[in-house]
């Protein structure tokens, strides 16, 4: 084994009718972080008839599997789970390094089927269209067992005739078969699967293997979000909001940390902090004798019974996602709460006993002005007067707003590099020089390629190669742009008509283009 875990599972291959490769394009310590790999890997191995291992994007591993060290072309099935857009040239890189042929429609009946899944793939597939064989638009658990079967039951079938099986599932976008597909999703939680059997790096914490959540067990409360920010991905693309039951958690807790053998507990889900029964989930986990984390709360759920529990569970620092702090943009993004709210729940988690707090704001929204950007300014500097102002006690992320398919600011292109340079200055130049803060930026040129990844079609697929066969990086993606003539800025930068057809029209969702145009004139900006 590559690394000694504990959980893993190791079949022969030659015993099983489907060999899966489960494959995510990134760190070791981000994959193992990420509990939609534990719950793909638990449930495919708990079938007799598969056998599913793991690969990681890392430099500090090879490119085999983690359980036999097997290479990429020795599996049936190559499972890549795509959560982020810049994700997609490791996807590219795994393939040109494991000697699969990259494009689809080069692949032949003897090399492995490439199906990719991901938040980033259910709001625009089309980027990475020529290059996966089959694409999941939304959860895969709902099908995944049909899914299974026909993979396995088909192998020695024409590789096309697979493919329009494929295109029958609910939820799987085949793009050489090109049929129309709706998202899908687990539609009652307390029914769905939940990973028990989790794999844990026995590894130390100082260790560039030791997951970001530490060894802890991943405890997911809830998906989709129903607060309807207006830039949000997760709020239009994973709906609706779906809660697990505090007594079929209390199960999941009982049963999982049997199986993995952890001091801490990890509350997973977007908009966990709504969860009706959040404070008695938070109750019984610290009651049991386990460490607590939840990664983030909303501001308007931060009351101080809550942010106790989380203290005397050992949780040191809190994070808030404020994203603005001028009432003005708040109003226009949707957010749902106040400026005031901001400083209450500070005050509440000074007073739980927090003595660190981390703040996420988003710069470059649509309709923020420079003395948008300010009011962050004047925020923080209030918030440090309720216990947060030692060495670096408040950390600040920014980050530039990015469009995203399926949301109703999707039409909106990312500020132009001088403007949010001159944002970035104006923090730094009123915030830098306190030792009371921690600045986070980002890379600027990421930005961009983000942005241009997220509202592409399948006709960027050359480029995509050719940065991945450049090796990836930000000088690649620069010798790239000179070569086929294009500029990812202008393309950032470009607002999209309201009246033209979109890349990613064809996906069928439960917010439909109408809502979301309906949605942004609420928002009282015009294009």
């Amino acid at each position: 084994m590559l690394i000694n875990e504990l959980n893993t599972v190791k079949k022969n291959l030659r015993d099983v009718a489907l060999s899966f490769a489960l494959c995510y394009p990134s760190f070791y310590r981000i994959g193992i972080s990420s509990l939609a790999v534990h719950l793909l890997y638990e449930l495919l191995n708990s079938r007799g008839d598969v056998a599913c291992e793991r690969f990681f994007y890392d430099n500090g591993l090879p490119l085999k599997s983690m359980e036999s060290a097997l290479p990429l072309n020795r599996f049936d099935v190559l499972g890549f789970s795509l959560q982020y857009e810049l994700d997609y040239i490791s996807f590219l890189k795994m393939l040109l390094e494991g000697g699969i042929p990259v494009y689809s429609s080069s692949r032949g009946d003897d090399d492995p089927l490439v199906i990719v899944g991901g938040s980033a793939v259910t709001a625009n597939p089309e980027p990475i269209s020529a290059f996966a064989d089959a694409i999941v638009i939304g959860e895969v658990e709902p099908i995944l067992d049909d899914l299974v079967e026909i993979l396995a039951g088909n192998s020695n079938s024409r590789k096309m005739d697979i493919l329009e099986e494929l295109s029958t599932l609910p939820g799987l976008y085949v793009p050489l078969v090109k049929r129309s597909v709706r998202r899908i999703f687990a539609e009652d939680l307390d029914s769905a699967f939940h990973s028990l059997r989790q794999v844990i790096p026995n590894v130390n914490s100082g260790s560039r293997f030791y997951p970001i959540l530490g060894r802890s067990f991943l405890l997911e409360i809830s998906r989709g979000c129903a607060f309807g920010c207006r830039f949000c991905l997760l709020g239009y693309n994973a709906l609706p909001m779906r809660f697990r039951s505090f007594e079929k958690l209390k199960t999941i807790i009982d049963r999982g940390l049997k199986y993995t053998p952890v001091g801490k507990i990890s509350i997973i889900g977007s908009a966990a902090s709504a969860h009706p029964e959040l404070i008695d989930i938070c109750k019984y986990i610290v009651s049991s004798g386990f460490k607590l984390s939840i990664s983030s709360l909303r501001v308007d759920y931060a009351d101080e019974d809550m942010l106790k529990l989380l203290v005397n569970g050992g949780q040191r620092t809190v994070t808030f996602a404020p994203e603005s702090a001028s009432s003005k943009l708040l109003g226009i993004i949707g957010k749902g709460f106040q400026v005031e709210d901001v400083l209450e729940a500070a005050k509440a988690a000074g007073k739980a006993g927090f003595k660190q707090i981390k703040l996420y704001f988003m710069l470059g929204l649509p309709g923020e002005s420079l003395s948008d950007v300010a009011e962050i300014v004047k925020l923080v500097k209030r918030i440090t007067n309720y216990g947060f102002n030692g060495l670096r006690s408040i950390r600040l992320t920014f980050s530039p707003f990015v469009p995203k398919a399926g949301t109703p600011f999707q039409w909106f292109g990312v500020e132009e590099p001088s403007i949010l340079k001159s944002k970035f200055n104006l923090l730094k130049m009123h915030l830098k020089g306190d030792s009371r803060f921690d600045l986070r930026f980002p890379r600027l040129r990421e930005i961009y390629i983000q942005s241009f990844l997220s509202r592409s079609d399948s006709t960027v697929a050359p480029i995509l190669l050719r940065v991945a066969e450049l090796g990836g990086g930000l000088g690649a993606w620069r010798r790239v742009e000179k070569e086929f003539n294009f500029s990812i800025v202008n393309r950032a930068v470009s607002n999209l008509n309201l009246n033209a057809d979109l890349p990613w029209d064809h996906i069928d969702r439960d917010f439909p283009k109408s809502l979301l145009l309906k949605e942004l004139k609420d928002s009282g900006l015009n294009l």
